[in-house]
């Protein structure tokens, strides 16, 4: 029922903006100069609807038996983007036909017993905001999903993948606590819905519970997970996503909530606690256009900006999207990924390292080189090409002595 609903909330919004709409071209114009240079009016239709229907579904999640309404909605939302999203969506220059089909989604999430549906949430191991996610995603458009590379990655494997950055910290780098080291800073490039690090998260706090320390665990987070745990993504709807799945967690799961995003009688606009999750195209260096009317989108540009730029990361980890047909031809990636390409220029192919997870390991690979060393953990898999028949050029690239294993010490690889 939401998909449908978001499909219609789609072609309203393309069908304004084709009628000249002053409010959704100037949206459009934002995100094309601030967040994704190639938008077309179709990407942006979508993008919007998804975030109009999974924002209202977020703010359905933190109102509780509460109604959510379209001139509500922005006063359950802990994220600055998003929570201004919804407030300038319930004002006058939002277009009539979408402000029905908002309060018609409305009407659909105030008829759901989020509470119910939620009871039984595990978020690290049966958490069924992902499961309505993934189900989402796959009705709405499957085709985008592959295109993009949104696969949901099994539980055994993000903690097998965090369980050992964890004890790489603490045998290779001489940190005891690990990822509870405080100053230990951790990014997840391409975060999709934050299932990594959440899951880092709560083996950092787990191991300063286990030394007696739950006392100051609110403390904690508030100095050192929120401080210097980063992640990035591209995708509103994960990006929507993964703040609820976050929020909810330190929540249910440690007692710590965000902070409050308004007085009681939610009068006001203000800056609550957030976690350092940015809206951002990972694999382009470029600052922020100025947006009058969104200067949040603005923020979370330069934000961002300042993490990739001079943030020392010392632990990358993730799942990667797989695309061998890459739309991200920056020129601060392409410059990078002539290293990797350098040594296989005589192979018939050498395609695969344009391959979109291969130019995010470039990127983890350059931000470890800035800051001196570091750990590169993933679900990294290197696949045959068919039509190559000597040899794989990732593994040329890849392969011991390499140019990843030569460029920083300690190194950790990919182990999966």
């Amino acid at each position: 029922m939401l998909a449908k609903k978001t499909k219609f909330a789609r072609d309203i919004i393309l069908e304004e903006l084709k009628d000249g709409d002053i409010f959704l071209s100037q949206l459009l114009t934002y995100f094309k100069h601030t967040l994704i240079e190639g938008l077309t009016d179709e990407k942006f239709a979508d993008l919007y609807a998804q975030t109009l229907a999974y924002g209202l579904f977020a703010a359905k999640v933190m109102a509780g038996s509460e109604e959510v309404r379209r001139n509500n909605a922005w006063m359950f939302i802990t994220m600055p983007l998003l929570r201004k999203i919804f407030h300038i969506s319930s004002g006058p220059d939002c277009p009539e036909a979408l402000s029905w089909v908002i309060d018609d989604i409305c009407g659909v999430l105030n008829r759901v017993d989020v509470t119910s549906l939620l009871s039984k949430e595990d978020v690290l191991f049966d958490d069924p905001i992902i499961h309505f996610y993934d189900t989402f995603i796959g009705e709405y458009d499957p085709t985008e999903k592959k295109r993009l590379g949104i696969y949901y990655t099994p539980v055994g494997v993000v903690a097998y993948i965090v369980a050992s950055a964890h004890k790489l910290l603490q045998t290779k780098f001489g940190l005891e606590l690990g990822l509870a080291e405080q100053g230990v800073k951790l990014l997840d490039p391409a975060a999709g819905t934050l299932t990594f690090v959440i899951r880092a998260i709560g083996r950092a706090l787990a191991e300063f519970e286990s030394r007696g320390l739950s006392g100051l665990i609110p403390f904690y987070i508030k100095h050192h997970i929120l401080k210097n745990f980063y992640a990035f993504e591209i995708s509103l709807v994960p990006y929507v996503i993964g703040h609820l799945r976050v929020a909810k967690y330190l929540e249910d799961r440690w007692g710590y909530k965000l902070g409050e995003t308004s007085p009681p009688d939610r009068s006001e606009l203000r800056e609550p606690d957030r976690f350092q999750f940015y809206l951002t195209n990972t694999l382009e260096m470029r600052k922020p256009s100025e947006a009058p009317l969104l200067m949040e989108l603005t923020e979370e540009g330069k934000r961002a900006e300042e993490v990739k730029e001079r943030i020392p990361i010392l632990v990358v980890l993730g799942n990667p999207p797989y695309s061998v047909s890459s739309e991200n031809k920056s020129k601060f990636i392409e410059e990078l990924m002539q290293d990797y390409k350098r040594d296989v220029r005589g192979e018939r192919n050498i395609q695969p390292l344009s391959d979109d997870y291969i130019k995010f390991i470039r990127f983890a690979q350059w931000k470890l080189e800035r800051t001196g060393k570091g750990i590169f953990k993933s679900t990294l898999r290197f696949k045959r090409n068919e039509r190559v028949e000597d040899k794989n050029p990732q593994e040329g690239t890849f392969e011991e002595g390499g140019i990843l294993q030569r460029s920083y010490h300690p190194i950790c690889l990919p182990s999966l």
